[in-house]
């Protein structure tokens, strides 16, 4: 008899994750819709056997949950495109090794699905934001959905106000593989994401529910292999599909925390002067939001 077919394949990469991802195991365990596989890639861990065992755990609790060992460095984009691959579920969400999900997270979208049966549409929610070395720290986003009459996805991911984390994101599996992310960024691979799909015609669907828990990492960008230079180089390689706005936006409230002292607010605001008069509003408006005045 044929397997039967799950609504959704969670693709989880994983490196040195061992830890981490027994919360986000947990946060899979607990939600209200069940009809799900989980699919882990593990990247050339040094915590594989302690990984292994996590898993065989969640196994034995009656998880729908498998492993594959990468023998070669894949990267997160690498990874989850080998986890969609492998994946037997109609949709993919995406869930990082570190990150959570609040127990309603696939009903919601299952419910959003069904709303738009008939429609190739890339779903993303809103997400908490919680730090490694602030407890009290805790910041809701996006502060609005995307919009195309806003500008482009671009300067609403580079900007203050838009935010389409990794694990919000629920789409088809067809759809993803017609996307796919880009093998060769090992940083800012999310945006590149985003910003290829809307350029290939695919629409986005904020679902306005905070549904996920993402946890800001205390690991400089640098020891991520997000330096200065990498982030030039990436933004020379997307130069087809960005606005001068874009890159200004960028440069503005992204590459400027990259630098350090007086430079890091001189590189901002020689960018920032160069962006649309819609950036410009939603950073006074996320500043209003920040100091309670709205």
């Amino acid at each position: 008899m044929k397997d039967r077919i799950p609504f959704f394949s969670i693709v989880i990469p994983a490196y040195n994750a061992s830890q981490s991802i027994v919360f986000t195991l947990e946060s899979i365990k607990n939600q209200k819709e069940k009809d799900y596989e989980v699919i882990i890639i593990d990247d050339c861990s040094e915590d594989k056997d302690e990984l292994e065992s996590v898993v065989d755990s969640f196994q034995l609790s009656g998880m729908n949950i498998k492993l594959f060992l990468s023998e070669k460095k894949l990267n997160g984009s690498g990874a989850r495109n080998k986890g969609v691959e492998l994946a037997s579920g109609k949709y993919i969400a995406l869930l990082d090794a570190d990150d959570e999900w609040y127990d309603t997270k696939l009903s919601v979208m299952r419910r959003e699905i069904d709303k738009n049966k008939n429609e190739d549409l890339i779903y993303y929610s809103k997400v908490a934001i919680f730090s490694e070395i602030d407890p009290a720290f805790r910041k809701i986003m996006p502060l609005r959905a995307y919009e195309k009459k806003n500008g482009s996805i671009a300067s609403y991911l580079f900007g203050c106000i838009g935010f389409i984390q990794t694990s919000t994101i629920v789409l088809k599996k067809e759809l993803y593989l017609q996307i796919m992310f880009d093998e060769k960024f090992i940083r800012h691979q999310d945006y590149e994401f985003c910003i290829r799909a809307d350029y290939l015609g695919y629409r986005f669907k904020f679902v306005d529910e905070i549904l996920s828990k993402y946890k800001m990492s205390v690991m400089s960008p640098e020891k991520k292999g997000e330096t200065i230079q990498y982030s030039m180089n990436w933004l020379n390689e997307l130069s087809f599909v960005l606005t001068k706005n874009d890159i200004y936006t960028f440069k503005a409230f992204k590459l400027s925390k990259k630098y350090n002292g007086r430079k890091c607010y001189f590189i901002f605001l020689i960018n920032f002067i160069f962006c649309s008069l819609q950036v410009k509003k939603e950073f006074i408006y996320s500043l209003l939001l920040k100091s309670k005045l709205i």
